[in-house]
C-alpha cells in the first residue's frame, strides 16, 4: 500500500508538470495574479521569478490531504488509479479545495517583495502568463527527466524575454537555478539573485512605531547550501525588528518538515511539531523566509504563535501598502 500511495504522488506531480508546467492543478492566471495592480514590465533583463512556489504551496496542502485520504482506503486509491490517471482526468480538480486564505496571503508576500524591491531601487520586470514552475520538487524527488524536461521549458522562456539577470523569491528556486540548472542546461549563462541578498546590500535603517521581536527560523536551502544567513538579519533590523535566535539556527538550522509533506506528511508533521516547539518557546512570533517553511510551520502552529514570512512583516513595518 505505501509504494502506490507513493506511485500516487510522484506520478500525479509528474503528469500535471508535463501537462501545464505546475505540479498541482493551479491556472495560469492564477499564478500571476498577485502581480495584476503592481504595473511591472513584461519583459526587461531583469526579471522578477517567482517559480510559483509561493502559489502552489496551498494547493499542494490540498492535493497531499486528498492523497493521505486516499492512502487510508484501498477503494479509493483503486478508483484514482495511478497518479498519471487520477491527474489526467477532471477529477483531481474537483478533489482540490484549496484555502483562500491561504492563497491571499500568498498574494501579499510576493507582492511585500516586489514593493520592498521599489523602495530600494530595484524595479524588475516579469513573467506574467509564463512564470512556469522551477522544478525543484520534482528534482528534490528523484524525477530526473521531467525534470529536465521542465528546466529546458523555463529556460527558454528566459532566453525569449531576453533576460540576463533572474531575482529569486525562495529558498529552493535559488538553489535549483545557482547550483542545479547549470548542471542540466548547457550553455545556462544566467546571473541569480536572491531579492533577499538585493535588500540586504540597499535597504536604509528605518525605525518601526513599535518595537517588534521575533524568532527566526532559517530555511535549509539558504542557510546550508547558499548560506545566506546574515543577510535577512540584517533587513529585520535595519526595520527596527529584534531577531532572537532558537539553539538551532543560522547553518545549523532545524529541518521544517518539508518537501517530504507530499510522501511522508505524518514524518513532516512531526518534524514540524518539533520545530515549532523550539521556535515558540523563545518567541510567540517566528520568521520564516521560504514557502514551504511558512507552509508546515502555520499548519502545526498553536494559536497563540503567529507565523509571518519576512517580506509581509518588514512591508509592514515599513509602512508599505500592500493593497488586497
Amino acid at each position: 500500500m505505501k509504494r502506490r500511495f507513493l506511485d500516487v504522488v510522484l506520478d500525479t506531480m509528474r503528469t500535471l508538470t508535463i501537462k501545464t508546467g505546475y505540479p498541482v492543478p493551479i491556472s495560469r492566471s492564477d499564478v500571476y495574479s498577485w502581480a495584476r495592480e503592481l504595473n511591472l514590465k513584461a519583459k526587461g533583463p531583469v526579471v522578477l521569478y517567482t517559480g510559483a512556489l509561493y502559489q502552489i504551496m496551498p494547493y499542494l496542502e490540498s492535493l497531499v490531504s486528498i492523497l493521505k485520504r486516499a492512502k487510508e482506503s484501498r477503494t479509493f486509491l483503486e478508483l484514482m488509479g495511478l497518479g498519471k490517471r487520477f491527474a489526467s482526468s477532471s477529477l483531481v480538480k474537483t478533489f482540490i479545495k484549496v484555502d483562500k486564505v491561504k492563497v491571499a496571503t500568498s498574494n501579499a508576500i510576493l507582492r511585500s517583495i516586489v514593493l520592498l524591491l521599489k523602495e530600494v531601487g530595484v524595479e524588475p520586470s516579469y513573467l506574467y502568463e509564463n512564470d512556469l514552475y522551477s522544478g525543484v520538487l520534482l528534482y528534490d524527488l528523484g524525477l530526473s527527466e521531467t525534470f529536465l524536461l521542465q528546466a529546458k521549458r523555463v529556460y527558454k522562456v528566459f532566453k525569449e524575454r531576453g533576460v540576463k539577470k533572474i531575482i529569486t523569491v525562495d529558498p529552493h528556486t535559488t538553489y535549483v537555478l545557482r547550483n542545479v540548472y547549470p548542471k542540466f542546461i548547457e550553455g545556462f549563462d544566467l546571473e541569480v539573485q536572491s531579492y533577499i541578498e538585493i535588500l540586504s546590500e540597499r535597504i536604509e535603517r528605518k525605525r518601526p512605531k513599535e518595537t517588534v521581536e521575533v524568532v527566526i527560523h532559517d530555511p535549509c536551502f539558504y542557510a546550508r547550501y547558499q548560506n545566506i544567513v546574515e543577510e535577512p538579519r540584517k533587513i529585520l533590523e535595519a526595520s527596527g525588528i529584534k531577531v532572537l535566535e532558537p539553539r538551532r539556527t543560522r547553518r545549523f538550522t532545524s529541518c521544517c518538515g518539508g518537501p517530504v509533506e507530499a510522501l511522508y506528511p505524518d514524518l513532516s508533521r512531526a518534524v514540524a511539531m518539533d520545530r515549532i516547539r523550539e521556535l515558540s518557546s523563545i518567541s510567540k512570533t517566528i520568521v520564516t523566509l521560504c514557502p514551504i517553511c511558512f507552509s508546515n510551520l502555520s499548519r502545526v502552529k498553536p494559536q497563540n504563535v503567529e507565523v509571518i514570512d519576512l517580506a509581509l512583516l518588514v512591508a509592514k513595518v515599513r509602512g508599505l501598502m500592500l493593497g488586497k
